[in-house]
């Protein structure tokens, strides 16, 4: 396949997870704002013994069910076919998945670098823990969650992958006139 339609492809994804994304907004935003809150409560509080150990079991739980809830959201959405070929999708579709993920490793980077690096040498004294705290939160329901979905609406894609019929043949052909 020509590396254009791979593009194509590879860009298209991150837009079809937004818009998943948002159609699915109250239940994805819903279950991240638990984990929000955990890393937004652990900066803000002083947590000792037990407790941040106790908060870091819940948010990956949390972030498992979160996991499940988007993966059932997406395969009801479009159940794996009978047929689909994840062997032949990754054997035909891996420069999509290659520049897919570059995006998703750059979208990481410029949510990681420019939040926690550039824009917090803005906040002034004494505001560090809140700034830092109220940016995990909102991560925490955007950029992690999105990224949950990318992930999994690229599984969904090669799980249900039917490669393109072929052309018609001699015995489907018409007629001729």
């Amino acid at each position: 396949m020509a590396f254009s339609t791979e593009f194509r492809l590879a860009v298209d994804m991150p837009r079809r997870a937004l818009v998943f994304y948002r159609r699915h907004l109250p239940v994805i935003g819903g279950i991240s704002l638990i984990p929000g809150l955990e890393r937004f409560v652990s900066v803000q509080a002083d947590l000792s013994g037990f407790v941040p150990v106790l908060l870091e079991v819940l948010t990956t739980a949390v972030r498992v069910v979160l996991l499940a809830v988007i993966a059932r959201l997406a395969f009801r959405e479009e159940p794996v076919r009978p047929k689909g070929d994840p062997g032949r999708f990754l054997d035909e579709r891996w420069p999509s998945l290659v520049l897919q993920s570059a995006m998703l490793v750059a979208l990481t980077a410029v949510f990681n670098i420019l939040p926690e690096r550039v824009f917090a040498t803005w906040v002034p004294d004494g505001a560090e823990d809140l700034y830092l705290a109220v940016l995990l939160l909102v991560k925490n329901v955007t950029v992690i969650a999105f990224a949950f979905v990318w992930v999994v609406l690229c599984v969904r894609e090669a799980l249900t992958y039917a490669p393109p019929a072929p052309g018609p043949s001699a015995a489907g052909a018409a007629p001729p006139r």
